[in-house]
């Protein structure tokens, strides 16, 4: 299951899945320390994984949807 930053709040990071678009609040002290909002992350074995390629391929869709909207305006 993937698990995406969706933004913080105070000492939680607020992440949501995949799976169900469910949302957790999840302790700073849980998550990689160089984290960003957007990165996409595992978690395997009770620890959040950074997903280097899941990231860049929503990044990448992100930026295209972005794009094909401004050219339509």
């Amino acid at each position: 299951m993937f698990y995406t930053i969706n933004r913080i709040e105070e000492e939680l990071f607020v992440v949501l899945t995949d799976d169900d678009g469910r949302k957790y609040d999840v302790r700073v002290s849980e998550m990689p320390q160089d984290l960003r909002i957007g990165n996409v992350y595992e978690l395997i074995d009770g620890v959040y994984i950074y997903n280097e390629k899941e990231t860049e391929k929503r990044r990448s869709a992100a930026r295209n949807r972005t794009k094909r909207f401004f050219q339509n305006i």
